[in-house]
């Protein structure tokens, strides 16, 4: 009786995976719209996801495909038959798994977010040059971002704090600025933003949409988002359950910010100082 419960499991874990080769193929139509958030880690896409996560039309989840494990609820994990280091049945199983995804916890929208790390998985380059799956691409600050993970790595926290898991920001360590780690830190910001640039240049224009950090706790934009993935939700109908550093506070988790300022004022930099008047420049930084 053991063996044949053994093999009733293996064909229902290969019953969740194996949908018509149209689907396998990312092919089209599906039952949900889908979507991925990409950004770089700290920049916001967490409670960006929260924030989609909440609207009665979307099941938004987090880094499905982070390396380490399956980063879904578990009760869903369980449906799929999924173990939570399953990481390497999730990643051969291809646009199968969101198949199932769907079937499990229907909706109309269906998301995730991605990061540049995870790029070099088959099914997540081919996400994003796929013309049915809509893709929004997170900007935010890259001093914002150098300086969150800092900051976060100095304190133990990691990605994805719930409000109120954490302590408030002005009890907890700030850093040292480092001009040289900020500058190679930079580089990488801008190649990863330039790849996916070139990318929504190359394949399908019309499904890439570019989404501001600070806007997502702001009705107008908010709006403009949900108009594009095709939700019935208002931005200010949207409900973060996310902790996230305002960003009134980033500059304020350094101890050397007179460090920082001649940095970035010797480098013709000085505009990352001010917030989110920049991001629409991050292409014009000098090199």
């Amino acid at each position: 009786m053991r063996g044949l419960d053994f093999l009733s499991a293996i064909f229902d874990k290969l019953a969740c995976f194996t949908r018509s080769g149209k689907a396998m193929q990312g092919g089209s139509p599906f039952h949900a719209q889908r979507f991925v958030i990409a950004a770089m880690s700290w920049s916001g896409a967490y409670p960006l996801a929260s924030l989609l996560d909440s609207a009665t039309d979307i099941n938004c989840y987090g880094e499905i495909y982070r390396g380490s494990h399956v980063e879904l609820p578990p009760d869903i994990r369980q449906e799929l038959r999924l173990a939570q280091d399953d990481t390497q049945v999730r990643n051969d199983t291809g646009f199968a798994l969101f198949d199932r995804l769907e079937q499990v916890v229907p909706s109309p929208l269906l998301g995730f977010k991605i990061l540049p790390s995870q790029a070099k998985i088959p099914i997540i380059d081919e996400t994003l040059r796929n013309p049915h799956w809509k893709k929004v691409v997170l900007k935010r600050n890259p001093l914002e971002v150098f300086l969150v993970s800092e900051w976060a790595a100095r304190n133990h926290m990691g990605r994805g704090h719930r409000i109120g898991e954490v302590e408030q920001v002005q009890s907890l360590e700030p850093v040292a600025f480092d001009g040289d780690k900020f500058d190679v830190f930079l580089r990488r910001y801008r190649q990863v933003y330039k790849t996916w640039r070139e990318m929504s240049d190359a394949f399908h224009p019309d499904t890439w949409f570019r989404f501001n950090h600070p806007q997502s706790s702001r009705p107008r934009p908010s709006d403009q988002l949900l108009d594009f993935l095709g939700s019935s939700a208002r931005g200010a109908d949207l409900v973060n359950e996310r902790h996230d550093i305002p960003v009134e506070s980033v500059t304020s988790l350094v101890d050397n910010y007179e460090t920082l300022a001649a940095h970035l004022n010797n480098r013709g930099m000085s505009h990352l100082l001010k917030g989110d008047c920049c991001i629409n420049q991050m292409t014009e930084i000098p090199r």
